[in-house]
């Protein structure tokens, strides 16, 4: 997962978007890596899509995206909603 991949996915994304968003955007480009990287347990997609997101979050300046305060609900890669991380484009 490098981050140059991360930021012209960024690029794809609405101003608004969520880190699920992200994530099926990022499926969609680099099925295979994406999982070659899940772990064959219980939990496997949150630890890998926590991984996602702590990238997002750690790379903010980089990707110029910027964390929103508070977590929005959201549909994750699996089709269940739960509280997710916004984000906003800061370069557009």
């Amino acid at each position: 997962m490098e981050v140059n991949e991360f930021k012209s996915i960024v690029k794809t994304l609405p101003k608004e978007f969520t880190s699920h968003m992200f994530i099926k955007a990022y499926i969609r480009e680099n099925e295979a890596e994406y999982i070659s990287k899940l772990k064959p347990k219980k939990g496997g997609f949150r630890e890998l899509n926590s991984y996602i997101g702590q990238i997002l979050e750690r790379e903010q300046g980089f990707l110029e995206i910027c964390k929103e305060k508070e977590p929005v609900k959201d549909e994750n890669v699996k089709g269940y909603i739960s509280d997710n991380a916004q984000w906003t484009r800061t370069d557009i």
